[in-house]
């Protein structure tokens, strides 16, 4: 791991401090988010509290490509709400076109992320993704 000296101005009087810090690799995976993007749903006035929280949970546990598909119940209980109310700010968050409710094998269902918001993929795979998320609705 290497290690790198940075210094930080603070204070009024503009005291010099020095700080090592080490660069550190993430090893796990890792989900990015766009700045317009997220500040675009954080704006919006037709979201709730909730339907962010929502939103922010799922970014939290996205899939590759990303596919989303934990259950609602599951997603409710991660975040201590009842299963309606989930359900209700997924419908929500589908309407305002921040979420794309796919179907998948047999009669479960998934969803995915607007990729300008937020996507988990190699960066090889983003025109992939882009694809899925412009292709017209099953």
């Amino acid at each position: 791991m290497s290690r790198k000296k940075y210094t930080i101005e603070c204070g009024e009087d503009e005291k010099l401090f020095p700080l090592v810090a080490s660069k550190k690799k993430l090893k796990s995976a890792y989900t990015r988010v766009f700045h317009e993007g997220i500040l675009e749903v954080v704006n919006d006035r037709d979201l709730s509290g909730s339907d962010l929280r929502v939103f922010l949970a799922i970014i939290g546990n996205l899939g590759y490509e990303n596919k989303f598909t934990m259950s609602i119940t599951s997603l409710g209980e991660l975040l201590r709400m009842q299963r309606q109310n989930v359900g209700s700010c997924i419908k929500n968050l589908v309407k305002r076109r921040y979420l794309r409710k796919e179907k998948g094998i047999g009669n479960v269902n998934f969803y995915l992320v607007d990729p300008t918001i937020a996507v988990r993929c190699r960066n090889s795979k983003y025109g992939k993704v882009i694809d899925l998320w412009d292709r017209p609705k099953y």
